[in-house]
């Protein structure tokens, strides 16, 4: 397993993570794509970043976002957001190490 910053959504295979968090009647990873394809959430302002964490045969498990909080009033508060492990692989320590 390893864990990388994602700096260009779209370079990274997210369907099948996609189908299955739908499936599952969750929709993080919808609002992930689309906020994301039309520049609402890219993640890219100071202190923000979206991880994704990748299994054997280089298949993505999981991902995080982490944005500043609008709703703090400190400056360093970040909000976790789009987050999502795929069911087969929770209860491993994945979510924790995001």
């Amino acid at each position: 397993m390893r864990i990388i910053r994602l700096t260009y959504l779209v370079e990274h295979d997210i369907k099948e993570l996609l189908i299955e968090s739908e499936e599952a009647g969750f929709f993080f990873l919808t609002k992930l794509v689309a906020e994301y394809k039309n520049g609402q959430n890219v993640f890219n302002k100071t202190g923000e970043r979206l991880w994704g964490v990748y299994g054997e045969k280089n298949k993505l498990i999981g991902v995080a976002g982490l944005n500043q909080n609008p709703y703090s009033q400190y400056a360093n508060a970040g909000r976790v957001r789009r987050f999502y492990v795929s069911a087969q692989f929770r209860r491993k320590g994945i979510g924790k190490q995001l």
